[in-house]
């Protein structure tokens, strides 16, 4: 058997992977990662510190924290930046996957002494032909290889996803049925590094918000924005604008600055 870094975010997702590994022989310790620069969220990681520190002590495996936080800056927030200041909307998990965590905290787990490293993603990985190919998880609405498609051969001949053959029921089924103390945690979709209320005063922090003009498809003012990154496509709600029908965003323009 392996010896398995598994890394903990606090869910029930990461958790019920390290229990599989643990179920199929394998050595098993939990690490967290540590990415949030806004001291606004050290309750938060106080909080999953706390989540992840149970989930190790109910399992009996190894638990440990590790800081990225300044490779996180540089090389995720950095891109984040970046991406809104060009009125894109970012990824960042898409950035993050195959530089923070398989990068520097799977070098971390290599040198550990580690042969793996694991996550609660939604995806699976299949060899053959000295060669590895990451496949959609069996659950559809669920799947997550979308985020580990930038990791390299390298990369996935050293994960493990024990949950790409499941679905969202059944790991909270495992995780209820084995005692773990987040079989019911609800999932977070929140920024990891910055609280949501706070990502406007973030952008402006560090990008050039301008106002500027919203119109239509056919070129007449709607009113005005508060800057571009304050916008996403497809977005509805917050646009300050009274219409008889909905109106959604179609394109964010920063060579002109028009939201349309």
């Amino acid at each position: 058997m392996a010896k398995v870094m598994v890394g903990l975010s606090g869910g029930v997702d990461s958790a019920v992977a390290a229990l599989l590994l643990q179920q199929q022989g394998h050595e098993v310790l939990g690490v967290t990662v540590k990415t949030a620069v806004d001291t606004h969220l050290e309750h938060v990681w106080e909080e999953t510190l706390g989540r992840t520190s149970a989930i190790c002590s109910a399992l009996d495996i190894p638990h440990q924290a590790a800081g990225f936080t300044a490779e996180f800056a540089s090389h995720v927030i950095g891109y984040f930046v970046s991406e809104y200041a060009c009125g894109r909307t970012p990824n960042p998990c898409v950035i993050c996957n195959p530089i923070i965590k398989w990068g520097f905290l799977l070098q971390h787990a290599l040198a550990e002494g580690c042969d793996y490293l694991a996550t609660g993603h939604y995806a699976r990985i299949r060899s053959g032909r000295n060669r590895y190919q990451l496949l959609r998880g069996l659950d559809a609405q669920k799947d997550q290889s979308y985020m580990l498609y930038r990791l390299s051969q390298s990369q996935l001949a050293h994960t493990l996803l024990p949950l790409g053959d499941l679905s969202k029921p059944q790991v909270r089924q495992i995780a209820a049925e084995s005692g773990l103390p987040v079989a019911h945690a609800e999932e977070s979709q929140d920024l990891c590094f910055v609280a949501a209320e706070r990502l406007a005063q973030f952008l402006g922090e560090r990008i050039n918000l301008t106002s500027g003009p919203i119109v239509d498809t056919e070129g007449r003012t709607l009113g005005e924005h508060r800057g571009l990154a304050h916008y996403t496509v497809g977005q509805r709600r917050g646009l300050g604008i009274a219409a008889e029908e909905p109106l959604f965003v179609l394109q964010k323009d920063p060579e002109h600055n028009t939201l349309v």
